[in-house]
């Protein structure tokens, strides 16, 4: 399966993205603007504003860790950001790209 990006179920690998303009890095005022950021794949929405662990933002760079979804199942996804600020307060549809959501097992897996 080819996609942009590979989550595992129940494994921390995170998948980094970094907010660009025009493939170009966020200026300092405009990394510190952003007050929000959501994620929405399938029926799935990891929030910024709610207490999730699997959505952070900093410095320019969201992180998702999807395996670690609760209830995550197996299949490609196209994610969805939107990202707020003071002067986009319905924000903005910032970027999408899909992750192939997988298991991977392990030799202490039963």
């Amino acid at each position: 399966m080819i996609a942009d990006e590979y989550a595992y179920i129940g494994r921390d690998n995170v998948i980094n993205r970094v907010l660009l303009i025009d493939g170009a890095v966020l200026s300092s005022d405009d990394k510190a603007a952003i007050t929000r950021v959501t994620a929405k794949f399938g029926s799935y929405c990891l929030d910024t504003d709610v207490a999730d662990d699997n959505i952070t933002y900093s410095d320019g760079t969201v992180s998702l860790t999807l395996g670690l979804v609760s209830g995550i199942k197996k299949g490609l996804y196209t994610v969805k950001l939107i990202v707020y600020d003071p002067t986009m307060t319905n924000g903005k549809a910032w970027d999408s790209f899909t992750v192939f959501v997988d298991n991977w097992d392990a030799c202490n897996d039963s």
